[in-house]
């Protein structure tokens, strides 16, 4: 009757207008909001919740926003490109006409073997605390590093099975032995440079060799490259 809006308490969430009363009323005393909002209308602004605004005139720390919006990088997967990605565009370029991200990082799915997708009613997920279990974590941080951006990758215990495994060293036949130290202190190069980059990715097994080899990998700076010597 008043055409107030009553607002569920904190205790109650969370509600549904067309079931639950608000607290101390009747169900003849209020009339229910049959309005749905989109699920979307919230994380459309998540660059400018974690920046603690939405535009300059709007916000509840200017200088945080400032210096965190735009985001350097919002990271997802293709399948919500139409609502989370170019909502969030949408409501930046409202807001302040800006882009809300500098970069964007898409991701694709990890599919079941046949490439169908993973569905608990199917019966076909993979549980990544038993991969862990049976594997170890650099195993599996090592296939998933190999996905490309964008595109979907199928699950398959073989390439999860596949070892990396020591190539032959060493062939004497056809090298002096000037030669064969030139080899050694090549390859001897090479496995340096390729321990340091793969170490974000597999630490564990990278870490043993480089001990084994070397001294302690996580003091070291990952290599550069000589733009003069290309």
């Amino acid at each position: 009757e008043e055409g107030r809006p009553l607002f569920a308490d904190i205790t109650q969430l969370p509600v549904d207008p067309l079931i639950d009363l608000p607290i101390g009323y009747l169900r003849e005393e209020v009339e229910a909001d049959y309005d749905v909002m989109d699920t979307w209308a919230t994380s459309a602004v998540s660059p400018q919740l974690s920046s603690h605004g939405i535009s300059t005139n709007f916000n509840v720390d200017l200088a945080r926003h400032a210096k965190t919006f735009p985001a350097d990088l919002r990271p997802q997967a293709h399948e919500i490109l139409r609502t989370w990605a170019f909502y969030t565009i949408l409501k930046a370029q409202l807001h302040e006409n800006l882009l809300p991200w500098r970069n964007i990082m898409v991701s694709g799915w990890c599919l079941a073997s046949d490439r169908s997708k993973m569905s608990k009613s199917k019966g076909n997920i993979i549980v990544p605390e038993e991969l862990l279990a049976q594997y170890g974590s650099d195993v599996v941080r090592y296939w998933s590093a190999k996905s490309k951006l964008g595109a979907d990758s199928a699950y398959s215990e073989d390439v999860i099975k596949n070892e990396i495994t020591k190539a032959r060293a060493y062939n004497k036949e056809g090298l002096d032995d000037k030669g064969q130290y030139s080899a050694i202190a090549t390859l001897y190069q090479a496995v340096q440079i390729l321990l340091k980059l793969l170490a974000p990715f597999i630490p564990h097994v990278t870490e043993e060799i480089w001990q084994i080899l070397y001294s302690i990998l996580n003091e070291l700076r990952l290599p550069t490259l000589d733009l003069e010597a290309v």
